[in-house]
């Protein structure tokens, strides 16, 4: 048995309140189950019940055997010393000093609560199936279904601009770095986005717009601190690229922290960390201000002219240094364009708005991904052939969330699919 099924069934009071008493068989009458507490402390506080004629207001503990509270040792914490209930589904101690002492009732629900409830629950979190419910989602009314979607939806966003702020916090309140940093995370898909993400850090954007109207120089730090410089490659573009960074990093005193060794070249020659490093020179280059930019987008059309730009010449024609390639690289394609929106920009735009205060960022920032295709990765191909249709980013977005932070958690008991499929008791 999880606790979590004891928070549901408090908090919405899912067991007969007629007649209620403690286990001291005082009558007890429920004003308010209070607010879910998330937090480090007791499970719901500011809650308000009555204990014969007496009203009380503070906090709820919850258990599934009175002992657990011992067993965690909240005797001994300041948090838990101001309770005005215990609820659990079995009072298992028949001392209960602590309660006796402090005067605080419990409330054993075993008596009260659905057996049936309770067994549903259980098969719920047992199933082996990908996500727990999957028969019951093809026979769910669809509005309930959608309004949910549309709230995880919104969850992902909040907790992207949670960590983006967090983020802005650490780096001094530099919003800007921690986009470009972002940015360069999702230009190295999934072989060499760390590495990506490394080279933004040890290489600031405030450094790189210093030589913004030089690609040269742009390709000479980025290429250098990627520890990409340190071959032994007899090439006159190679060399004059070594000589510049030296130059640089003694100027600046930079530290080079990757090396040739941190790049995964297992991918297709137009993905190769190269390519995805001059095409980063080739959007820096005269564009000192791409953050603003992208931040202030009124279409994401606009997105399309800020970072599609073919890298210099010698990239066109190369994968790697010293080695020619049988086709023609171009700016990065529209397929990386749209990871980079759902994943980077739009974030970012709802972040903004969130750090000034200002919601048409907000609403600008939902709006876009309502606009954008449909992610295809497995999951979303998965919930697709389980009958959850899928038309735009927003609607992708919302699943990714359910998957990960509901489903494969076994949050059921937190989903509104799990509550309607307990409420009607249909999980067999």
């Amino acid at each position: 048995m999880h606790e979590e099924i004891l928070h549901y069934i408090w908090q919405y009071q899912k067991f007969d309140s007629n007649n209620l008493k403690t286990t001291e068989g005082v009558p007890l009458s429920i004003l308010s189950t209070g607010k879910g507490n998330d937090s480090q402390g007791p499970d719901f506080l500011n809650a308000k019940i009555k204990i014969g004629e007496i009203t009380l207001a503070g906090n709820v503990e919850i258990h599934i055997q009175s002992s657990d509270f011992f067993k965690h040792n909240h005797q001994h914490d300041p948090n838990y010393q101001n309770i005005i209930l215990h609820v659990v589904l079995q009072d298992d101690d028949d001392k209960n000093d602590f309660f006796k002492d402090k005067n605080i009732p419990t409330l054993e629900l075993a008596a009260i609560v659905s057996e049936k409830l309770l067994h549903s629950y259980e098969q719920l979190l047992g199933t082996k199936k990908w996500i727990p419910c999957q028969h019951f989602i093809p026979d769910m009314h669809r509005l309930p279904l959608n309004m949910w979607l549309q709230r995880l939806g919104v969850e992902r966003l909040e907790n992207k601009t949670k960590t983006i702020l967090d983020d802005w916090e650490n780096k001094g309140r530099n919003l800007e770095q921690s986009f470009f940093e972002s940015l360069c995370r999702y230009l190295g898909v999934s072989k060499n986005k760390d590495s990506m993400m490394h080279l933004a850090k040890c290489t600031p954007l405030q450094l790189l717009n210093k030589y913004s109207d030089n690609i040269f120089m742009l390709e000479a730090l980025l290429f250098g601190q990627a520890g990409m410089l340190e071959q032994n490659i007899e090439e006159d573009y190679f060399l004059m690229l070594k000589k510049e960074y030296t130059f640089l990093q003694k100027k600046h005193q930079l530290k080079t922290i990757l090396k040739e060794s941190s790049w995964n070249y297992k991918c297709r020659p137009p993905a190769f960390p190269t390519i995805r490093i001059a095409q980063l020179a080739a959007i820096l280059f005269k564009n000192k201000s791409f953050f603003d930019s992208c931040v202030n987008l009124h279409r994401l059309s606009q997105l399309e002219k800020i970072l599609i730009h073919e890298p210099s010449p010698y990239w066109r024609k190369h994968y790697q240094f010293g080695k020619q390639g049988k086709n023609k690289t171009g700016a990065i394609g529209k397929m990386l364009i749209q990871i980079i929106s759902i994943n980077t920009v739009i974030p970012f735009i709802f972040a903004y708005g969130r750090s000034i205060a200002d919601e048409k960022y907000e609403q600008r920032a939902a709006d876009f991904l309502e606009k954008i295709p449909s992610e295809k990765n497995a999951i979303i191909k998965k919930f697709n052939q389980i009958g959850i249709e899928t038309n735009s980013a927003a609607d992708s977005q919302a699943l990714i969330q359910l998957k990960t932070l509901y489903c494969d958690l076994r949050k059921c008991i937190r989903c509104t699919i799990g509550q309607k499929l307990l409420e009607n008791s249909t999980y067999v």
